[in-house]
C-alpha cells in the first residue's frame, strides 16, 4: 500500500432542507393546465428541483417568488442520510457547480465541460477544457472528479453551408478514404446529426439540417483531422499532450473555483489523498509449462536410488534413458503406478548431469500449468491451451523472411500435437495470388489449414475477396530479428493460435468454484440512419476466465435500461451453451455491466437469473470507463508519476474503486485512464470483486506485454454488440 492523490474534491452532506410549493386549486382541477405547469417546471423553469408530484413540487432552495398565480410555498421538509435517490443529490451538486464555474469559464454545450483556453487552428478551434463528474453515496459522502479534456469544433458558430463547402474544397485527405464523418450539434436542443464530408448528397442533406436558421456547431474527432490535414492534426496533438505533470498543472488553478454552499460541506483540500493497493504482486495467470510426455518403462530399487528407465516421447521416443532417483517424494509418487505408463513430466538437464532427469510428475491437469503475473511468460512455457491438428500456410509478399515466425510458433505452441507450418507460398508484390493454387495446397492436407499472410505494405481490398473463404490473419511490417519486431510477431503468433482455438493464459484464482461463472453485458444503440434499436450482448466465462460463448439479442426497442424479458432470453441462450459444452449450470454468477446501471436494472438482472437458474448467488458490478480523475503518486523527488498497473484506490465502505489497468500510457508519462468499479449487488467481499476485474484485464488482451483497459467480460461484450452494418476486415498491425 502507498499514498497517491486524485484530482478530486470531496465533501459530505448529512441533510438537505427542501421547500414545498403547492399547486393552486384551479391548477389541480384542470389536468391540462397541470400538465403544462409540470412540463414548464421540468424543462424550462431552471429551478433546482428535487421532485414534481401530482399536487406539489419540491425545490432544493427557496424561490425568489414564493407565491404566483399557479403555486405557493407551503413549508419544508428535511432529507437526511442515508439517501435513497443519490442521483437527485448529484444533480443538485452539478447544477450548483455549473452556476459557479460559469462565472469564470464558458460551458461547452449542456455538458459538465468548461473551456479554459481556445487555440485557433483555422478552420478549427481546439478547446482545452476540464470536465467534472460527481459520485454521491447513500451515506452523504460525495466525490467530484476533475479531468482535463479537449474538444475540436468549427472555427465559426453557428455553422453555415459556406463553411462546410470550404472544408470540402480544402480537404487534403488521401484518395483511398471512403468517408470523413463529423457531427453537427444543435446548441438549443442539443441533438446531433452525423455528416460525411465525402457524401455525394451532402448539399441536399445540409439544406434539410440547416433550414430555418437552425443553430448548429460542428464537432470533429482526431480521425477526421488526421485525414483532413496532417499538419493541423500534428498541431492539435502538440496542444493536447496528456503529459501527467502538464495535466496537473492545467487543472490546479481551476480547482480553486470549485465552491459550493456550506450545507454541502465541500472539503478545503484541493486534492484527495488516498491509500492505493497493488494487485499485481501475486502470480495469478496460468500459462503453459515446460512439461512433456514421458513413458516410464521399468523401475528397480537399488542402493544408489530408484533405477528408472524412461523415454522422452516428444523429443527422442527411441532413446531409452536410465537414471537413479533419490528424491523421496518423487520415488513415492512413481511407486504408486503400474509400469509402463505415460505421464506429463518436467525434465531438466543441468551442468554436470550425465542424463536429463525427471524433476516433477504431473498427475493433476491443473498442476501442469505455470503461474505468472504476465502473459509473456507463455514464450518460455507455452500458451495455456496449445493448438493441435492444424496447419498454417504462410503466404509471403516482398521476400520477407519468416524464420522468426516459425521459431516463435514453436515457443508459444509447446505441447501441441500434429501441428505443422507448411512450406510458404512466395508471391511477388505485383502478382495476383492464384486462389486455385492455394486451394490445391489446402485440399491435399489432412489437417484443417489457416492462412498467415506476411506483407510490408497494406494490401489492396480486392485481395481479400480471393481468400475470404478461408480462416486467415495478416501481419503487416518488417520481419527482421530485433526486439521490436520480435514483440510484434509474438503478438501475431498468439493471435493466430487464438483464432485456431488456442488460449494464451487463464486465471489461477478468481475466487469462484467450478460451478461459478462470469457474465459480461453491454447494450449497443444505433447511431446511424433513422432506424432506432438496441442490441443486448452477453458473454459467459468460466471460473478460470476462459470464454465459453456469447449471445446477442438483436434489434430490441432502443432504451438505456435493461429489460427483464430480454435478459431472460439472453441467459437462456447462455444456459444452452453450457449444456451443449457439457458444463454444469451455475450456482454462482458475477455479472459485469459495461456502463451505468439504472435503478431498475438490478431487479431485471436478478429476476432474469432466478428465472433461468433459480435462487443462486449473484453479484452485479458496474464497470465505468469515463468520469474518472487523474490518479498520481509522487516519487522520492516529489515529482508526480503514474501508479503501476494493478494500483487500486478502494473505498470498501461504499464498494467503490478506481483501478489502474492499462500501463501503455505510463510508458510515455501520459495521464492513465483508469476504470471505475462499483459493486452494486451481492455479498462477495469487495476486495475479491476488484481482484476479479483486474485479472480479467490480463486475459484475451491481443497483446502479451500490456493489459487491456477493460476486463475481458465487458470488452468481449462491447466488441460484439455493434449495431452498425459496416463490415470489418481483420488485419494485424502489431
Amino acid at each position: 500500500m502507498f499514498e497517491a492523490f486524485l484530482t478530486t474534491r470531496r465533501g459530505f452532506v448529512d441533510c438537505i432542507t427542501l421547500s414545498r410549493y403547492d399547486y393552486l386549486e384551479w391548477i389541480v382541477a384542470d389536468q391540462t393546465q397541470k400538465d403544462k405547469l409540470k412540463y414548464w417546471l421540468e424543462k424550462k423553469s431552471g429551478f433546482l428541483l428535487y421532485d414534481i408530484e401530482d399536487t406539489c413540487f419540491y425545490t432544493f432552495s427557496k424561490l425568489v417568488d414564493e407565491s404566483t398565480k399557479q403555486y405557493c410555498i407551503n413549508g419544508s421538509k428535511t432529507l437526511s442520510a442515508p439517501f435513497n435517490n443519490t442521483q437527485l443529490i448529484s444533480n443538485l451538486i452539478a447544477a450548483l457547480l455549473r452556476q459557479q464555474l460559469s462565472k469564470h469559464y464558458k460551458q461547452h454545450l449542456n455538458q459538465n465541460i468548461f473551456i479554459v483556453e481556445t487555440v485557433n487552428l483555422y478552420p478549427f478551434h481546439l478547446l482545452k477544457a476540464i470536465e467534472f463528474n460527481i459520485e454521491v453515496f447513500p451515506s452523504g459522502h460525495y466525490l467530484i472528479h476533475i479531468l482535463p479534456v479537449s474538444k475540436i469544433v468549427g472555427s465559426i458558430s453557428p455553422i453555415n453551408k459556406a463553411y462546410i463547402s470550404n472544408l470540402k474544397t480544402t480537404n487534403k485527405t488521401n484518395s483511398n478514404i471512403n468517408e470523413m464523418e463529423f457531427s453537427l450539434v444543435n446548441v438549443e436542443k442539443f441533438y446531433r446529426k452525423k455528416i460525411d464530408l465525402l457524401d455525394k448528397e451532402l448539399t441536399k442533406k445540409l439544406d434539410d439540417i440547416l433550414k430555418d436558421n437552425a443553430n448548429f456547431i460542428a464537432t470533429f474527432d482526431y480521425h477526421f483531422l488526421a485525414n483532413y490535414s496532417p499538419e493541423i492534426f500534428e498541431k492539435v496533438t502538440e496542444n493536447t499532450s496528456k503529459n501527467l505533470k502538464n495535466a496537473i498543472k492545467f487543472i490546479n488553478p481551476v480547482l480553486d473555483n470549485f465552491n459550493l454552499p456550506e450545507f454541502l460541506k465541500l472539503s478545503k483540500e484541493k486534492y484527495f489523498k488516498v491509500n492505493v493497493l497493488e494487485l499485481e504482486t501475486k502470480n495469478n495467470l496460468l500459462v503453459g509449462s515446460q512439461s512433456e510426455n514421458v513413458t516410464l518403462h521399468s523401475k528397480t530399487q537399488t542402493k544408489f536410488g530408484l533405477r528408472l528407465e524412461y523415454t522422452r516421447n516428444d523429443i527422442a521416443a527411441d532413446e531409452l534413458i536410465i537414471i537413479f532417483l533419490k528424491k523421496e517424494n518423487l520415488i513415492e509418487q512413481i511407486n504408486q503406478f503400474t509400469l509402463p505408463i505415460t505421464l506429463k513430466a518436467k525434465v531438466e538437464q543441468q551442468e554436470g548431469w550425465k542424463h536429463p532427469y525427471i524433476t516433477k510428475l504431473f498427475t493433476d491437469q491443473n498442476d501442469i500449468h505455470t503461474k505468472s503475473n504476465v502473459q509473456s511468460a507463455s514464450f518460455y512455457n507455452g500458451i495455456y491451451r496449445p493448438v493441435s491438428n492444424w496447419n498454417i500456410l504462410p503466404i509471403v509478399f516482398d521476400d520477407l523472411n519468416i524464420t522468426m515466425f516459425k521459431e516463435l510458433v514453436a515457443s508459444f505452441n509447446k505441447g501441441s500435437e500434429n501441428f505443422n507450418i507448411l512450406p510458404p507460398l512466395m508471391v511477388d508484390k505485383n502478382t495476383a495470388i492464384n486462389p486455385e493454387e492455394v486451394q490445391n495446397i489446402i485440399r491435399t492436407q489432412i489437417n484443417k489449414t489457416m492462412i498467415a499472410i506476411f506483407c510490408k505494405y497494406q494490401l489492396p481490398k480486392d485481395f481479400f475477396e480471393l481468400i475470404k473463404n478461408w480462416k486467415f490473419q495478416i501481419y503487416q511490417g518488417d520481419t527482421s530479428d530485433n526486439k521490436q519486431n520480435r514483440a510484434k510477431l509474438s503478438n501475431f503468433v498468439c493471435k493466430c493460435l487464438e483464432k485456431l482455438g488456442g488460449i494464451v493464459a487463464a486465471i489461477a484464482d478468481t475466487h469462484l468454484e467450478d460451478n461459478g461463472y462470469f457474465i459480461g453485458i453491454d447494450l449497443g444503440h444505433t447511431t446511424h440512419g433513422e432506424e432506432k434499436f438496441s442490441n443486448l450482448a452477453t458473454v459467459i466465462f468460466d471460473n478460470r476466465g476462459l470464454l465459453i460463448g456469447n449471445h446477442i439479442v438483436k434489434k430490441i426497442p432502443r432504451k438505456e435500461n435493461l429489460i427483464e424479458s430480454h435478459c431472460i432470453t439472453a441467459f437462456k441462450k447462455l444456459a444452452g451453451i453450457l449444456t451443449k459444452n457439457t458444463l454444469q449450470q451455475p450456482k454462482c454468477i458475477v455479472i459485469h455491466r459495461d456502463g451505468k446501471l439504472h435503478s431498475a436494472d438490478i431487479i431485471s438482472l436478478t429476476n432474469a437469473v432466478s428465472n433461468v437458474w433459480g435462487k443462486i448467488k449473484i453479484d452485479i458490478v458496474e464497470i465505468i470507463k469515463s468520469g474518472f480523475p487523474v490518479i498520481a503518486m509522487k516519487n522520492e523527488k516529489g515529482i508526480a508519476i503514474n501508479p503501476l498497473s494493478g494500483s487500486s484506490y478502494q473505498d470498501n465502505e461504499h464498494k467503490y474503486s478506481i483501478l489502474a489497468t492499462n500501463i501503455q500510457a505510463e510508458e510515455h508519462s501520459a495521464v492513465i485512464n483508469p476504470i471505475i468499479i462499483k459493486h452494486k449487488f451481492g455479498s462477495t467481499d469487495f476486495n475479491k470483486i476488484v481482484d476479479q476485474v483486474y485479472w480479467f484485464t490480463k486475459v484475451y488482451t491481443n497483446n502479451l506485454y500490456n493489459s487491456t483497459r477493460l476486463p475481458a467480460t465487458t470488452l468481449k461484450a462491447n466488441n460484439i454488440v455493434g449495431t452498425s452494418g459496416k463490415g470489418h476486415q481483420p488485419t494485424y498491425l502489431g
